[in-house]
């Protein structure tokens, strides 16, 4: 199976697996699993925006920089479809998706080489009882750091 080709830990292909599910990860996951800024793409006609709109909340919450963009006449996965591209809510979210992985591309290329990475904590399942929160915060874009892009 799936398991074995993480090296026998089949948790990594677990849907509740925070890196997999957000949603489960607990605050201090979310941080050491996105240190950099992160920009979420959502649209607004989809049933995923809520998961969306909560999964930036909770970001911004624990300090993460980036962006959320709702593109609210469009329906989930409209990037993939080249014939909305046209549209020019569309064309303004592709050309803000392009400066956000510009600007990914040129902190990168300012930091300089990163050292390999080494392994990543164990990250726990949530237990229960705990929760995101609602309640979020902007902070400004560091200047040298990659950034995460979630469409």
């Amino acid at each position: 199976g799936l398991g074995g080709a993480a090296g026998g830990n089949p948790s990594l292909y677990d849907k509740t697996h925070p890196l997999a599910s957000p949603i489960f990860a607990t605050d201090e996951q979310l941080r050491h699993a996105f240190p950099f800024p992160t920009h979420v793409l959502a649209a607004g006609l989809d049933p995923l925006l809520d998961d969306a709109v909560d999964f930036n909340t909770r970001l911004r919450r624990v300090g993460v920089e980036g962006e959320l963009l709702i593109n609210r006449e469009m329906m989930h996965s409209f990037v993939s479809f080249p014939t909305l591209h046209p549209i020019p809510t569309v064309a303004n979210s592709l050309r803000r998706c392009e400066t956000w992985l510009d600007e990914a591309i040129t902190a990168h290329e300012l930091r300089g080489p990163s050292p390999p990475p080494g392994p990543s904590p164990p990250l726990p399942r949530q237990s229960e009882g705990q929760s995101g929160g609602a309640t979020g915060i902007r902070r400004p874009r560091a200047e040298t750091a990659p950034h995460h892009v979630v469409i």
